[in-house]
């Protein structure tokens, strides 16, 4: 249906000719030489009718197949923000459910972008990590130490630490991968640091080469509470996670190393996960499926999709 150079009439501003259709947007040029943009089909329902009276109720239709799947998405929506807010409750009710010691933990994933690595993070020589955090901050007379000084408050011993990076720094951010994961497994306080020193045993880290973190895309599986189909991290070197987002990674990590399911990186991430869910009262097999970003993303625009094509077919019949 093409609509450019057809003749419309506006009941405030006479007649005029289409100059332009691009996406939603109507251009009209009226006789006083002005142009005007109009929303794309809606206004024919209301400030424009075409002088050829075919065209007029072929967009009519259209319109009308729009409004209908306008007040679908608008359902959809409403349903997926109350679905968000039940599993949000649940999951608050199953922290609360929990023990003080594990209320009170929170889990981590930082943001690595520097070539050099995390410089928060040193690699022990047994295979482990070692993080060295600074809740109450420095004390006045203490050294700076080389390190940066995090001031996280809620990480303790059971804690999970993911590790984050993006190919470099050019790349969008929803590129970002997971390069490792480890759980804290003891926790020591310097007191004449203000320092929290957390370990983690070689058993309970993963690391992952560049051809595995390439299938381990972050925001696949993390998602903004308030946005959830919006990928930015904005600000800050961390932020948190909720036990459920930990074992959905821990599981993607399974998958990951289960290429071969005999390798000792394998065993490690299976023991890993059932540690975890263990820990946590989570059941590894009714963990839900990844609903992070770009997975709500995909969901969007394939549903967007699909209730195009519906409505042309009704508009066809």
């Amino acid at each position: 249906m093409e609509l450019v150079g057809q003749t419309v009439f506006h009941q405030r501003f006479g007649c005029g000719e289409i100059k332009e259709l691009k996406g939603q947007m109507l251009t009209v040029s009226f006789k006083d030489q002005t142009s005007r943009r109009f929303l794309y089909p809606d206004a024919f329902k209301t400030f424009l009718r075409l002088e050829n009276d075919g065209l007029q109720q072929q967009v009519l239709k259209e319109a009308e197949s729009s409004l209908k799947r306008q007040a679908r998405e608008k359902a959809a929506q409403g349903q997926a923000l109350r679905e968000r807010v039940r599993d949000l409750e649940s999951e608050q009710n199953v922290l609360r459910a929990k023990p003080p010691h594990q209320a009170r933990l929170k889990h981590v994933v930082f943001k690595c972008d520097q070539p050099s690595g995390p410089d928060f993070v040193q690699t022990m020589e047994d295979g482990g990590f070692c993080l060295t955090l600074y809740p109450a901050g420095l004390p006045e007379a203490a050294a700076r130490p080389l390190i940066p000084v995090l001031k996280i408050r809620q990480i303790h011993k059971d804690s999970l630490c993911v590790l984050t990076r993006r190919p470099d720094l050019k790349t969008p951010e929803r590129e970002r991968r997971v390069t490792a994961l480890f759980l804290c497994c003891q926790e020591e306080a310097d007191q004449a640091d203000n320092a929290t020193v957390l370990t983690a045993a070689p058993d309970f880290c993963l690391r992952f080469t560049p051809e595995e973190a390439d299938d381990f895309y972050f925001w696949d599986i993390y998602a903004n509470t308030r946005q959830p189909e919006r990928v930015a991290w904005s600000s800050g070197r961390y932020r948190y996670l909720n036990p459920v987002v930990g074992a959905l990674l821990l599981r993607r990590a399974l998958k990951i190393k289960a290429v071969d399911p005999e390798s000792a990186d394998a065993v490690r991430a299976e023991s890993f996960l059932a540690y975890y869910c263990a820990t946590f009262g989570l059941q590894p097999e009714q963990l839900p499926d990844e609903q992070g970003a770009l997975r709500l993303q995909q969901a969007a625009k394939l549903k967007a999709k699909t209730g195009t094509a519906a409505d042309e077919r009704a508009g066809q019949a």
